[in-house]
């Protein structure tokens, strides 16, 4: 049997608006989902363009050589099965070409050129023994080495992460550590036998002794500059580990949480319709109105609320001018770390990250302007347009 793959091309005319079949090599067929990104030989001149794989398959013949996909550009899909329909439904509708909707649903930072790196997330893992010291691998060096059968299953596990690079400006975010390496109790030994005036390296073994995982930050706030640490890295009583942090747009807005409303009458019928609906799985289109001020978003908050008791995802459409920060610290207050906001007025960074959050399952509610319908969400319950 032939493992074949349906892709559509990275072409945006009508002549290739549509999919075309390659050959899934063997080393990749354990490994390559629909959704997936792949890069493949295109046209007489073969030249190596990206696609979006669409179908998957087995056929017994073949009637003619088919071209194989020469790499997988992703782990895991980055559009779903809802937003492979999604994209074929505006295709239709809007007459737009098929890739160039696939493409409007991604992050800028994935749209743009590239590259990928592999990182390593849980270090007592034995694929330890595959990475360097630095725990990142470039995705060349595991394809060469064989590995994405490996480690797909571990992204999975949230052993490994892929990081997508472009142009080195809009990486994932990442901090330095310090991991202690000596016993504790050893500690006073060490410094007994410094040699007098090791005052910053006193300092530092006295902050081992307390404390076994910091940031870098910590010991150059507290004076131990980075030779200091590199000294003690070098006689083994520390390594540094790099750690991946989000570029959070609101690290430095303390949200308070609040608690539901009373709702009246006319909002209880509002709750109860939308939830039952959900519940019995009925696809159905409810008209909210309401003067500004009669408690439409606390609907939507305790609509939102008990659909993720019921393991639901929402999205929440507001205009652009209407993502306030107002609007925002009623969803975040309210819901918290469930909460994923996209708007224009991110970084591309930003946006990458929140859309990460997304993508991970970390965030289960969306709020955001038009494109926020793209958000990966899986299991969505309610789609809320305000306005």
């Amino acid at each position: 049997m032939t493992h074949i793959a349906e892709v559509i091309v990275d072409v945006p005319t009508m002549q290739t608006d549509q999919p075309f079949t390659y050959e899934v090599p063997t080393e990749i067929q354990a490994v390559i989902e629909t959704g997936m990104r792949v890069e493949v030989p295109f046209g007489q001149g073969d030249r190596h363009i990206q696609g979006f794989v669409v179908g998957l398959s087995q056929i017994a013949k073949i009637d003619q050589p088919l071209k194989p996909i020469t790499r997988l550009l992703d782990l895991s899909p980055v559009v779903n099965d809802e937003l492979l329909q999604l994209a074929d439904y505006m295709k239709q509708t809007t007459f737009a070409f098929k890739i160039t909707c696939l493409q409007t649903m991604l992050p800028s930072v994935m749209k743009a050129e590239y590259q990928k790196q592999i990182v390593l997330l849980d270090d007592s893992h034995q694929i330890r023994s595959y990475f360097p010291e630095n725990g990142v691998l470039s995705w060349q060096d595991a394809e060469a080495a064989g590995l994405l059968p490996r480690l797909k299953p571990l992204r999975s596990a949230a052993v490994v992460e892929v990081q997508y690079l472009v142009k080195n400006k809009n990486k994932a975010k990442m901090i330095r550590y310090v991991q202690r390496q000596i016993d504790p109790a050893v500690i006073p030994d060490i410094v007994d036998q410094l040699r007098k005036g090791s005052t910053r390296k006193a300092a530092l073994l006295h902050i081992l002794s307390q404390e076994a995982y910091l940031p870098v930050s910590f010991f150059t706030e507290n004076g131990i500059s980075s030779a200091v640490l590199n000294q003690g890295e070098a006689e083994g009583w520390l390594t540094f580990k790099e750690v991946e942090a989000y570029r959070d747009p609101f690290k430095d807005h303390d949200f308070q949480k609040t608690n539901p409303l009373e709702l009246n009458t006319d909002q209880i019928k509002a709750v109860t319709a939308i939830t039952a609906a959900v519940q019995n799985k009925q696809a159905q289109t409810f008209l909210l109105e309401g003067i500004t001020g009669s408690g439409k978003t606390e609907v939507y908050l305790q609509t939102i609320a008990q659909l993720l008791e019921q393991g639901k995802t929402a999205i929440m459409l507001v205009p652009e001018i209407a993502l306030t920060p107002q609007m925002v610290e009623r969803f975040k207050s309210r819901l918290g770390n469930a909460v994923a906001v996209l708007h224009s007025g991110l970084s591309q960074g930003e946006k990458y990250d929140e859309w990460r959050k997304i993508e991970r399952g970390e965030a289960q509610v969306v709020v955001g302007a038009r494109s926020a319908i793209f958000a990966p969400l899986k299991n969505i319950g309610v789609i809320i347009v305000d306005e």
